[in-house]
C-alpha cells in the first residue's frame, strides 16, 4: 500500500445536517486515523455546507479537503473532483446521506491487503438507518428496493456495484476515463452512472468483491412517490446506459420485453398486460390496504416497475428529440 492507503470521497449537494452526521461516522471508524484522508466535492450546494465543513476541519482528527464547485455539475462531476484530488491508493465513495458502521473503512480496506496485485473493486452493503426507518421503508427495503444486492457475498457482477458504498484503486478508476460526466446529467437522468464506471471496470478484467459487512446506512427518509420518482429517472436513465453500454440491456434492465428470452419474455409481456397506464390508479388505491406481504410485495414491485417503463418512455421520446433536432439530452 502507499503511504495514505485510503481517501474517502464524498459528493455532496445541499445536503449539510446529513453530511455533519456522515463525518461524525467517519471520526469513530476503527481504522486508524492517519491512514485515511476525507475528500468533499461540493457540488455547489447553497444550503452552508461549505461553512460547516471549514468549521469543522480545525477540530478533526482526520485530515479533510474542502473543493466546491462554483456551479452544479452533477454527482459524477463530484466524484472526479474527488479523484482527481485523493492522494490515497483506494478510492472509497460513499453517499453524504450515508452512516458509516464503525468497521466500514477497515472492511473494505482488508481487500485491498489481501489482492494487492489484483484489479478488484469492493461493494459494500446499505441499510435504512434505523433512526428514520418506517414499516414501509423496511417492507420496500426487504424487496430490494431501492438497493439490490446478491445473495451471497463474495464475486458478483459488475451491475450491483453502487457508489453510495464502494472502492476501487484509484490508478485503475483514473486508467479507465473515471467517471462519465457528459451523459448522466440532468437530474432527471441522474442514476446507473455507477453501473456505467463499473462495466468499464468488468472490460478490463476487474473483480467484483462484495462484503456484507461492509455497511452504511442510508440516512434517506422515503415514502411512495419517493420511490415513484426514483424509478421513473432510472427509467429514463437506462435509455442512456443502453446507448452508452449495449451489455446492460437484457442484463441490468429490460427496455423492452423482447430483451428477455423465453419464459422470461412471455412474463415480461404479461406483467406489461397487467400493469399499465390503465390499471395503475387501481392496484395504487388498493394496496396500502393490503399489509405488507408477498401478494402486496408483488404490487408494490410491479408499480414500481411500471413507473421504471414509464421512465423509458419518457427518455426515449427526450433522447429521439435530442438527437433529431441535434440539440442536447435535456431535463424535462
Amino acid at each position: 500500500m502507499s503511504s495514505l492507503p485510503l481517501s474517502v470521497i464524498i459528493p455532496s449537494y445541499n445536503r449539510k445536517k446529513i453530511l455533519k452526521k456522515c463525518l461524525a461516522s467517519l471520526f469513530e471508524q476503527t481504522y486508524p486515523k492517519d491512514e485515511f484522508e476525507i475528500v468533499i466535492a461540493d457540488d455547489c450546494s447553497q444550503d452552508g455546507t461549505e461553512e460547516m465543513v471549514r468549521e469543522i476541519i480545525p477540530k478533526a482528527e482526520v485530515r479533510i479537503k474542502y473543493f466546491r464547485h462554483e456551479r452544479n455539475s452533477g454527482g459524477n462531476a463530484a466524484r472526479n473532483t474527488g479523484v482527481r484530488s485523493a492522494e490515497g491508493e483506494v478510492t472509497l465513495f460513499i453517499g453524504d446521506d450515508i452512516i458509516a458502521d464503525r468497521n466500514l473503512l477497515r472492511e473494505h480496506i482488508k481487500y485491498y491487503e489481501e489482492y494487492p496485485d489484483e484489479d478488484i473493486a469492493v461493494l459494500g452493503k446499505v441499510f435504512f438507518y434505523p433512526e428514520i426507518e418506517t414499516p414501509f421503508m423496511n417492507f420496500m427495503q426487504s424487496l430490494g428496493y431501492p438497493f439490490s444486492y446478491p445473495e451471497k457475498e463474495g464475486d458478483v457482477s459488475s451491475k450491483y456495484l453502487l457508489t453510495c458504498n464502494a472502492s476501487v484503486r484509484r490508478k485503475l478508476l483514473i486508467d479507465i476515463g473515471m467517471f462519465d460526466q457528459e451523459n448522466f446529467w440532468p437530474p432527471s437522468v441522474s442514476t446507473w452512472e455507477d453501473t456505467e464506471m463499473a462495466y468499464r471496470l468488468a472490460r478490463r478484467g476487474s473483480r467484483f468483491i462484495y462484503d456484507t459487512k461492509a455497511i452504511g446506512y442510508h440516512y434517506h427518509p422515503m415514502d411512495y412517490e419517493a420511490y415513484r420518482k426514483r424509478m421513473e429517472i432510472a427509467g429514463r436513465a437506462a435509455v442512456i446506459l443502453a446507448r452508452v453500454v449495449p451489455e446492460a440491456r437484457g442484463d441490468a434492465f429490460y427496455l423492452s420485453p423482447f430483451d428477455a428470452r423465453g419464459v422470461a419474455m412471455l412474463k415480461e409481456i404479461a406483467k406489461r398486460a397487467v400493469f399499465n397506464e390503465f390499471t395503475e390508479p387501481f392496484f395504487k388505491a388498493i394496496v396500502p390496504y393490503l399489509g405488507f406481504n408477498r401478494f402486496s410485495g408483488v404490487i408494490y414491485s410491479q408499480l414500481l416497475q411500471f413507473y421504471f417503463r414509464r421512465g423509458v418512455k419518457k427518455g426515449t421520446f427526450a433522447g429521439n428529440r435530442a438527437q433529431g433536432k441535434k440539440i442536447p439530452f435535456k431535463e424535462g
